[in-house]
């Protein structure tokens, strides 16, 4: 167990609901901003470029082959991959396994 000065983890506990506020108000602006976008992908203020809002190369294929089955079908493509049993690796080496876990801060309060 270790212990950590008191200040310091008040400070945390504060400044990370400080975060979650300003991280919810930049997310509620963020929606106008959309909004106002409509289907443009460029956006002014005052006729100066500020950013934009640009499709990306995510693509929400379960939703698109649940609302389309039969049009997805003529696109699928079936194939036989190889990926790493994760599982396995921590039960047969967990002491290697462990030195590649991501670790994660987590503070109560």
């Amino acid at each position: 167990m270790a212990e950590i000065d008191p200040h310091v983890y008040q400070e945390f506990v504060s400044a990370r609901e400080a975060a979650k506020q300003a991280k919810e108000w930049a997310d509620e602006l963020a929606t106008k901003i959309k909004l106002a976008a409509g289907t443009d992908e460029e956006l002014t203020v005052g006729g100066v470029r500020v950013g934009t809002y640009d499709y990306i190369n995510k693509f929400p294929a379960k939703r698109f082959i649940k609302e389309h089955e039969e049009l997805a079908a003529q696109f699928m493509e079936y194939r036989t991959i190889s990926e790493l049993n994760e599982v396995l690796l921590r039960r047969t080496l967990p002491e290697l396994y462990r030195k590649y876990q991501t670790r994660q801060l987590s503070i109560e309060g």
